[in-house]
């Protein structure tokens, strides 16, 4: 178990942080092309107005809130691991941090796809009352 100086710990702390920010853009992009696709698909009678762009900018930060929610977890393991300055320990948080977000932006996907199907046919998104 080699002992990383503190620099060392810093600088890949602040490496994880950076690729979970860019990860969180590009999943953002992604939650907004998928309303973009839902708004051409059953919104074509509605015109592009101020208050369709207000609900995208709505819809956005209810996305990026949720994104928050699901980068927490990561933000706290490293967190938890840069103050022991364990190369094997960042490793590991390495690794665990590369499926977390595999598993999470599966099941983000799939549930905004998944809300497309369900708008398609019932004309109401997926809530927690369904």
């Amino acid at each position: 178990m080699t002992k990383l100086s503190v620099a060392e710990s810093l600088t890949l702390l602040w490496r994880w942080l950076k690729r979970i920010i860019l990860l969180n853009v590009f999943l953002l992009a992604g939650m907004g092309i998928i309303r973009l696709i839902t708004y051409w698909t059953y919104g074509h009678a509605i015109p592009m107005s101020s208050e369709i762009l207000h609900a995208f900018w709505l819809g956005g930060r209810f996305d990026l809130m949720s994104l928050s929610y699901a980068a927490a977890i990561p933000v706290l393991v490293l967190m938890i691991v840069t103050p022991f300055r364990s190369e094997e320990g960042f490793e590991r948080t390495g690794s665990f941090l590369r499926g977390y977000y595999q598993v999470m932006s599966i099941l983000v996907f799939a549930i905004l796809v998944l809300d497309v199907g369900y708008y398609s046919y019932f004309q109401d998104h997926l809530n927690l009352m369904m």
